[in-house]
């Protein structure tokens, strides 16, 4: 149909032509014949006669002229439309020509300019460009447009669109073709004019390029040296050019998404620290990445196309395979958390996942991701050892050990603590602890019974502080009643955690020898000196015992220290990434393992030393050393700290004595410890540490007087209140029990300083007030006596 009535619409022009030629013909030979012949013949017969003949030579004459006319309107009507099948067929091919550079892949800059020479080869005269809409969806750049003046190109490349901007930024922000018929005058153009008009460009059609999904890609634009406005046969080609376009930029903009794509996902694996690989359906190794090579020190390239049959024991390969059939015929990720290997001689452990996919064309692939946790499974058993001997020392332990938690929910009972209140079998006291309640009795040293809530183990569990609480226990429906004094703290650990520990010691053989003392006649002189000497014998067994106890815990530094240490180092080598690369939550959990452990080797070596000092253990050494070095490096170890909390930290030794003769190790632990507790305690304002040398210190009145070192340690922190000063130095003893659970720490930091200073035959003294802050003095003989 189309066809049809664009041949009727060609022939209609021409037919009308030889229409009216042949009847303006027929008219005047009518007339002008019948006038000759009236002239030449009078006869009326004959010039009947004659007109027959005339009619004849009328119809000979007319037919040769139509047969002219019809044969030159059929000549140009076949050659119009061969010319028009050549532009068709030309225009066919051409597509067809950019089409197949499009699926071929070629370069965006080359398809663009292709399709530009193509159209302006249909339009002669015309010059056309395109331009691509930016990322930002608000400017247009250059995209082709080489038969133009690279002056004009790049005068409007990176233009704003908008509803004034030209034909190609108002096509582009519109949405719909603009057709500007002079650009002189066209309010569309004004700011552009002057760019376009010195380069002989009159006249701009512009067409917005869309995509499949109805985005606007960019635009075409056709350009005329005079004014005009397109024909039908222009939109038409503008129509193609869009067409040729929109396919071009799309599919470019699918391959660079594509390639970026791939290479993110590339360089994704590439980094990842998890090994990966990707097998076939028949285990065939197809890619691996980077970390799988570093994993097993081969080069994957070479194993490219072979099983795990050729990598790993024959065992492993068969478990593997095992799971890779399970993952095909299941077609579900399998997870496997901890899976074992033995490579190099050496076990390793893995978090493994492996899942199926399927390719585009729908072949089944198997892809795995696997986390190396050999170091955390080390650290494990690591722990886990250290757990048991933990374990062994408090189940050993001579004295009743309690530790739970702030809400009860764990409690640990050691074997001691149960038999002190009465069961012979400490399985059976585990497993009864929620009677407690029910079976027990407890009243205070005059009688008076206390509720539950009020029993030690309550009471610290809740933040109070016991030392040496006594009460009655007595066992309903049993023999007696005990008397136990208890002593315990929450300490907060490192995570944040609470734990109170409380210990529990029977007194119930002393406080009958004490009442039978009291009991005995003042007057039975000798009844007093046996029973003296009854309690004096139990006193020192009681007093050997806790030697005792504090011996066994100074002779334990090695066998707690060492692994503690073990794990730091360890834990500094995982750190330091010497054993492999770690990822971030591996590096966050490594750091909690190695802090927590310093914290708890700085806990243990403070039992130690107040254990080795009260066993009479520690010894002190004296030695020549340069005083000013230790001052300065105790203020290099505490600056970082400081610095961290925004505080000042000052050091005046200008009149401290040069050298010391005495222990060095001591002396720097006491200042070292004090300056801590000065950061600690201090949140804002300085820390200062003030040297100089005393003549005359006489460490007791009457004594000789010897020169001394003479160190002031002064923080502006939180101070401390007078009536807590008489406990400051007990061990085991915080201030405030708010803060202790605001700063961590055992409380044997200050009886420590105070027993070494007794030891290096100086004293510590100690001024605060509260809001303003302490001041912290240490007297030390500059040379120690042996």
């Amino acid at each position: 149909m189309s066809s049809r009535r664009t041949l009727a619409d060609r022939l209609q022009r021409p037919l009308q032509t030889v229409t009216l030629s042949y009847a303006v013909f027929a008219a005047l030979w009518i007339y002008f014949s019948d006038a000759l012949l009236g002239q030449l013949v009078r006869d009326p017969a004959q010039l009947v006669a004659l007109s027959v003949y005339k009619g004849l030579a009328f119809v000979a004459v007319t037919s040769a002229l139509l047969w002219l006319l019809m044969r030159r309107l059929i000549g140009t009507v076949v050659s119009r439309e061969a010319a028009e099948r050549q532009r068709h067929d030309q225009l066919v091919a051409g597509q067809q020509r950019i089409l197949e550079g499009v699926a071929h892949g070629s370069a965006l800059r080359t398809s663009l300019e292709e399709i530009v020479r193509f159209i302006e080869g249909q339009a002669p005269g015309m010059q056309c460009s395109v331009l691509l809409l930016n990322v930002d969806g608000k400017t247009v750049r250059h995209g082709a447009g080489p038969s133009l003046p690279p002056e004009y190109m790049e005068a409007i490349d990176g233009s704003p669109i908008g509803p004034m901007a030209g034909s190609c930024g108002t096509a582009a922000f519109t949405r719909e073709p603009v057709y500007v018929e002079d650009i002189a005058t066209d309010p569309r153009w004004a700011a552009y004019k002057d760019l376009a008009l010195p380069h002989g460009l009159r006249a701009s059609w512009s067409t917005p390029i869309f995509d499949a999904e109805g985005r606007v890609l960019g635009t075409f634009a056709m350009y005329y040296r005079r004014v005009a406005l397109p024909t039908p046969d222009h939109r038409r080609l503008i129509d193609v050019a869009t067409q040729l376009a929109s396919i071009a930029i799309s599919r470019a903009r699918t391959e660079q998404a594509l390639h970026e794509s791939e290479n993110r996902f590339v360089a994704f694996m590439e980094a990842a620290p998890a090994i990966a690989w990707v097998t076939d359906e028949q285990g065939r190794h197809l890619w691996m990445n980077r970390a799988w090579s570093a994993a097993f020190g081969l080069d994957r390239e070479r194993f490219i196309g072979h099983r795990a049959e050729e990598l790993v024991p024959a065992d492993v390969a068969a478990r593997i395979r095992a799971t890779d059939v399970e993952v095909m015929r299941s077609d579900a990720p399998v997870h496997i958390p901890e899976d074992r290997t033995e490579y190099g001689g050496q076990p390793r452990w893995w978090n493994t996942v492996k899942f199926p996919f399927r390719n585009s064309v729908g072949e089944r692939y198997l892809g795995g991701v696997a986390i190396d946790i050999t170091p955390r499974k080390r650290m494990e058993q690591e722990l886990a050892a250290l757990r048991t001997r933990l374990e062994v020392v408090v189940e050993n332990l001579k004295e009743g050990l309690i530790i739970t938690d702030p809400d009860a929910s764990f409690v640990h009972w050691n074997p001691a603590a149960l038999r002190l209140i009465g069961f012979d079998d400490p399985d059976e006291g585990r497993e009864r602890q929620a009677e407690f309640s029910q079976l027990f009795d407890v009243a205070t040293t005059d009688g008076i019974t206390l509720p539950a809530e009020q029993w030690p183990l309550a009471r610290v569990r809740r933040g109070e502080v016991l030392n040496d609480f006594e009460v009655r226990v007595r066992r309903r429906g049993g023999p007696g009643e005990r008397r136990l004094s208890y002593s315990g703290r929450c300490v907060t650990l490192e995570n944040g955690a609470c734990l109170a520990f409380v210990t529990m010691t029977d007194v119930t053989q002393r406080r009958r020898q004490e009442q039978e003392l009291r009991d005995l006649n003042v007057g039975l002189e000798a009844r007093v000196e046996t029973r003296t000497r009854e309690l004096r014998d139990a006193v020192l067994r009681a007093e050997s015992a806790d030697r005792i106890k504090s011996a066994f815990l100074a002779t334990m530094s090695h066998e707690l220290r060492t692994p503690l240490n073990s794990i730091i180092g360890f834990t500094g080598i995982l750190l330091q990434q010497l054993a492999g690369p770690l990822n971030d939550e591996q590096r966050r959990q490594l750091d909690m393992v190695r802090n927590s452990a310093r914290h708890l080797l700085a806990l243990i070596n403070d039992v130690l030393d107040i254990s080795k000092i009260e066993a009479g253990q520690l010894e002190v050494r004296s030695e020549t050393f340069a005083l000013p070095p230790v001052l300065e490096h105790l203020m290099a170890t505490l600056r970082p700290q400081a610095d961290r909390k925004g505080l000042t930290l000052r050091l005046d030794a200008a009149e401290a004595p040069l050298t010391m003769d005495s222990d060095r190790r001591r002396v720097e632990q006491v200042l070292l410890n004090l300056l801590s507790n000065a950061v600690k305690f201090t949140e804002r304002g300085q820390v200062t540490l003030r040297a100089d040398t005393l003549a005359d210190y006489r460490r007791e009145p009457g004594g000789p007087a010897v020169p001394a070192l003479r160190v002031l340690v002064r923080d502006t922190g939180i101070g401390i209140a007078e009536r807590d000063l008489a406990a400051l130095f007990e061990p085991f003893r915080q201030v405030d029990s708010g803060l202790s659970r605001q700063h961590e720490g055992t409380g044997l930091g200050l009886s420590i300083c105070q027993r070494l200073c007794e030891l290096l035959q100086g004293e510590i003294r100690v001024v605060s007030e509260v809001g303003v802050g302490s001041t912290f003095t240490v007297v030390l003989p500059l040379r120690l006596d042996s």
